[in-house]
């Protein structure tokens, strides 16, 4: 078919609406276009409508998008229509790839950033970090989590940039709202001694304004390293090349010559940057300038998209045409009218119309008992549509939030359904490239033993992982690579190269070295199911060609370094999406799932806590509300609804994990009628119902061989994978600020209390700070003063905690579990005598400590029962929370109940472990590790 052809023949199947949005080449328009309309459609036949009906080039036309797979997808579709080559020179770009055209079009108007280079997102985010680990602040760096604030700076210092807020500025704003809450008559006591000054919670919102002078500190430190270092990053790109079209006529002049026609996809998720990039084309009150979007799918209030812009769109130009897509050609009709009634509140909208006849099913409602019955329940309806023949990619899951999608997924893949967890895709949450880039680890630093013995796991080795797995579980990182040699001699001779070669090699010479030697390559090449695995390698190749690109001098344990630093933080330089999978059900949060669409949708987790919360304040005070409103909620509720084309199910828990009673969402249509379902009393929970036979073999030589601390307990029942990584194959983490700082803390408590002088204690506090393997920068220097404030603070309240009985003693029980023994045993920081009764003490340097923490409360009663068991009854526990305030006592109860409970959570972890029936647990870095060994 000729392009003339297609075109014509693309034009006939347009209604009135579409036809009108595609034939109104002149002048401003704005096409309103709800879910399903064809409004990509609609966009690619005006541009070939532009080309056709005027005397335009190509190149005149300039259409811009939000994401580069929307870029692709347009011009993808205009090659059908016009032909490829012709295509290929209209300008189809995100509005930052614009940006990045302009300056490469027009040099000698960036002449002086001509040397700058454009970072990524991480490296952004590391240029962050480098900037509070160097600035001159105190507040924004606490020394247990220096990095507590990354998050949050990053998005203000993008919300500044994209609003144009300067440093003073902002500054000035900082110490207006300050001096508000100072003069607040509502934070002053009203009486007594103290009225007319500041309540305490008035001084603390006071306070916390001091917080803008040390986020602007740290952005002016980001800013110099910039310069130093001649790097742009994403907000500098846009605003710069804004600002300089708008002060420098010539290029603006050429600009709005070159582009006659401009057209922008989703209008509604602008924010103010790019409205303003859209304004500079519109040199009087009639440009060619298109928009397309949909007031009621912004979605992105939280990232800085401007709804209001959209909605002003026409007193901005007063001649716009508008248009209003209502034909809907992927719904049915009870759909469209259910999600029109979750968002008639959010301002006048035109009905969407179904063009798909039938009757369709009912939009309809799932009532569950709690959240295992609610995922129980969706599980069999799904099983049900994939046995009457629906194919798997035609379901969905939308969820609210990750963590409600990822219960979802593993409730679905025990049940032996193909599940696709779409997203991006981690470097280490899938099994094998967390094996692969713990070999890296090692390579890039010998130290990093904990990463050489999961990199053992890997498959490519040629060796028996039940063997392997004994030699871990018996050897200690000391003898470790002795061993390893004496054992698999051709394993540690591999890892001896490949450790020289990160020497001498580039970043990416030295991957590709082990990636070959280790027999990972080969591995991967031979098993179809590691596709993924594969397309990461490839991105991470090109990751590490592109380092050396940049930096030459960068060593592999360098570039290694930064990918490890990235992880910290949840970040990737590498990363590769998944949306959709043929033969998979689709599991994806609705912010992700826009776009998108599905025969049967499941939309879980209805409840107002779900889908109405507000969300969090920011943790720096910031000029700009970002916080999730009823509306906002609403347009989210309506994109997930209307991705369904046949049937959509909402479903909810009428009563919580802990049993209180949840309220379904205010958001969900009046009138659904209920889809019962039968599921099962007991679900299953597990990714796995059982473990496999070598983690077993292992696990049980482990509990034959060895004692379970009351730590070791609290890993089993938060996560196993956790439990199994750190206590069965022993690897240690690398040591952080939090856990050294608590280290000290006890080494200088136990001192004190078994009678060393006050400089004596001060001194074993100092020797564990010596010891560590934390770099020597600010950060340590504030973590060590932190803690001899602290420990200086605590000192004089020692002795009022009673008289020391025992001190980091350790104390064990044996227990019988179905007739066969394990040893209980743990070190307890201390018991006193006070008032003539014994009390079993540990202390916490942490912030939160709580009585309600089940795993705090499972330890002392542990530990109540090994002194139980060595005669010591104890008759009262206490946390004792120990920071520069001094110590705080918090009692837990440690009576005969509670250490039978605690017992016998210790006896149904050790049959689970033995039978190798696990349970779940939480999410757990080591779930890729405890995958891998299982296969």
């Amino acid at each position: 078919m000729t392009t003339k052809t297609a075109f014509d023949e693309a034009l006939k199947t347009l209604t009135p609406e579409q036809r009108q949005a595609v034939e109104t080449v002149e002048g401003p328009v704005m096409v309103l276009a709800g879910p399903g309309t064809g409004k990509t459609h609609v966009l690619t036949l005006r541009i070939a409508s532009i080309l056709r009906t005027t005397q335009a080039k190509p190149d005149a036309i300039l259409a811009l998008t939000f994401t580069d797979s929307a870029a692709r997808t347009m011009h993808r579709r205009l090659a059908a229509l016009i032909g490829a080559e012709t295509a290929r020179k209209v300008t189809i770009a995100t509005f930052h790839g614009f940006a990045e055209l302009v300056r490469n079009e027009y040099p000698d108007a960036f002449a002086a950033e001509a040397d700058h280079r454009l970072m990524g997102d991480v490296e952004e985010t590391l240029l962050l970090r480098e900037a509070i680990d160097t600035a001159d602040i105190d507040m924004l760096r606490p020394a247990k989590a220096p990095y507590t604030y990354l998050r949050d700076l990053r998005a203000l210092y993008d919300a500044l940039r994209r609003e144009g807020v300067t440093l003073n500025m902002y500054r000035a704003w900082g110490a207006r709202a300050a001096q508000e809450l100072a003069a607040d008559e509502s934070l002053k006591y009203k009486r007594g001694e103290h009225a007319g000054e500041l309540t305490k919670a008035g001084q603390e919102k006071v306070v916390r304004f001091e917080k803008v002078e040390e986020a602007a500190r740290i952005f002016e430190r980001y800013q110099e390293l910039k310069d130093e270092r001649r790097l742009t990053d994403f907000s500098d790109m846009l605003t710069g090349v804004i600002e300089r079209i708008e002060g420098d006529e010539a290029l603006r002049s050429d600009l709005q010559e070159r582009y006659q026609y401009l057209l922008a996809d989703e209008h509604q998720d602008a924010n103010a940057l790019q409205h303003r990039l859209l304004e500079l084309f519109a040199y009087d009150d009639h440009p060619n300038l298109f928009v397309v979007g949909d007031e009621k799918q912004a979605i992105y209030r939280f990232q800085g998209a401007e709804i209001g812009a959209f909605k002003t769109f026409t007193d901005t130009f007063p001649r716009a045409v508008v248009i209003t897509l209502t034909s809907s050609f992927r719904s049915y009709q009870h759909i469209l009218d259910a999600a029109h009634e979750v968002v008639a509140n959010t301002g006048e909208h035109a009905a969407l119309t179904a063009t798909r006849t039938g009757v369709g099913k009912q939009v309809s409602r799932i009532v569950a008992d709690d959240p295992l019955d609610e995922r129980a329940k969706v599980a069999a309806l799904i099983e049900r549509h994939i046995a009457s023949g629906v194919p798997p990619h035609e379901i969905a899951i939308i969820a609210r939030t990750n963590d409600t999608a990822d219960l979802f997924a593993s409730v679905l893949t025990a049940r032996g359904l193909s599940v696709l967890r779409a997203g991006d895709l981690s470097l280490t949450e899938r099994p094998v490239m967390r094996a692969l880039m713990a070999l890296m680890s090692y390579v890039a630093d010998p130290t990093q033993l904990g990463s050489l013995r999961e990199a053992l796991l890997a498959p490519w080795w040629g060796v028996s992982t039940t063997e392997l797995l004994k030699l871990l579980r018996m050897t200690n990182d000391k003898d470790l690579i002795t061993n390893i040699a004496h054992v698999y001699p051709d394993t540690a001779a591999v890892l001896t190269h490949c450790v020289r070669e990160s020497l001498v090699q580039t970043p990416a010479a030295c991957f590709s070295y082990v990636f070959t030697q280790s027999g990972a390559r080969d591995y991967f090449l031979a098993h179809a199911e590691h596709l993924d695995d594969i397309a990461l390698v490839r991105a991470l190749m090109m990751h590490l060609e592109s380092v050396a690109q940049f930096t030459e001098a960068a060593t592999f344990a360098e570039t290694f370094a930064v990918l490890e630093k990235a992880r910290e933080h949840g970040l990737s330089p590498v990363k590769i999406s998944v949306t959709e999978r043929e033969g998979f059900i689709t599991i994806i949060t609705a912010h992700k799932a826009k776009g998108m669409e599905f025969r049967y949708v499941f939309i879980p987790d209805c409840t107002e806590n779900a889908w109405e919360k507000g969300g969090k304040a920011t943790m720096i005070p910031s000029p700009f509300e970002n916080k999730q409103t009823l509306d906002d909620a609403r347009r989210l509720f309506y994109v997930a609804l209307t991705r369904a084309k046949d049937h959509a199910y909402l479903s909810y828990a009428s009563t919580s994990a802990e049993g209180r009673e949840r309220h379904a969402t205010n958001l969900m249509p009046t009138g659904l009628l209920e889809t019962k379902v039968k599921s099962e009393s007991l679900p299953l929970l597990h990714t796995t119902s059982m473990a496999s036979g070598k983690i077993r073999e292992l696990t049980e030589y482990y509990l034959a061989t060895d004692s379970l601390s009351p730590s070791a307990v609290n890993d089993y029942l938060e996560s196993p994978a956790l439990f199994f990584a750190r206590r069965v194959l022993r690897i240690h983490e690398p040591p952080v600020p939090a856990l050294i700082y608590g280290n000290a803390m006890h080494a200088a408590l136990a001192a004190a209390l078994s009678g060393a002088s006050e400089d004596e204690a001060h001194a074993t506090l100092a020797r564990v700070f010596e010891r560590s393997l934390l770099p020597r920068d600010a950060i340590f220097e504030k973590l060590h003063r932190e803690a001899r404030a602290a420990f200086t603070a605590i000192l004089p309240e020692l002795a009022t905690l009673g008289t020391p009985t025992h001190v980091e003693k350790i104390f064990s029980l044996v227990r019988y579990v179905d007739d066969t023994s394990v040893t209980l045993a743990g070190k307890i920081d201390a018991v006193f005598t006070r008032g003539g009764q014994l009390l079993v003490a540990d202390f916490k340097t942490g912030s939160n400590v709580s009585a309600k923490n089940e795993a705090y409360a499972r330890q002392l009663a542990l530990y109540a029962a090994m002194l139980a068991a060595h005669k010591e009854p104890v008759e009262s526990g206490e946390l004792l929370a120990v920071s520069d305030k001094g110590i705080k006592r918090v009692p837990v109860p440690v009576g005969k109940m509670e250490q039978d409970a605690a017992l016998a959570e210790l006896d149904s972890m050790v049959r689970e472990l033995r039978l190798g029936e696990w349970r779940k647990g939480a999410a757990s870095d080591y779930d890729a590790l405890l995958a891998l060994v299982a296969t």
